[in-house]
């Protein structure tokens, strides 16, 4: 089972529908290896605690991202969120949220670029502490 695929749509019932993380994953089958469960969670809490700032690296590359499904919209969530927070290769990241896109019938292609270009330029991307308010409630 693709753990990247499961933290999307997991992500989807949460924040799309207002669920609790705990009862979503509960619900995930029992037959998950150890590992990947604590790879889910920490993909799912982390999407969840850093959102605000995921959605704002994301509107630097995407003019209106409203537009993209909700789906789509987690899956970048939780490639940034692994490229910035954990230790998995960035490679890895970007091909398994290609092969996440495809198994949505989602924009492959557009995840692919967006992260892409999220690569090349994710040191610069840093909130100015000019504007107080964003500054705060994004960090």
């Amino acid at each position: 089972m693709n753990v990247r695929y499961l933290s999307v749509i997991s992500l989807g019932k949460i924040l799309g529908k207002s669920k609790k993380p705990r009862d979503i994953l509960e619900r995930i089958p029992a037959d998950i290896d150890k590992r990947d469960r604590s790879l889910l969670t920490e993909i799912v809490y982390g999407v969840i605690r850093y959102r605000d700032y995921l959605d704002w690296i994301i509107r630097h590359f995407l003019k209106n991202p409203s537009n993209l499904s909700q789906h789509t919209i987690n899956n970048l969530r939780t490639s940034i969120y692994q490229i910035k927070y954990m230790r998995i290769p960035e490679w890895a990241v970007v091909n398994e949220a290609v092969n996440t896109e495809k198994l949505l019938k989602g924009k492959p292609g557009l995840v692919n670029a967006v992260l892409r270009n999220f690569l090349r330029h994710k040191d610069n991307i840093v909130p100015s502490e000019d504007n107080k308010l964003e500054y705060i409630s994004i960090t």
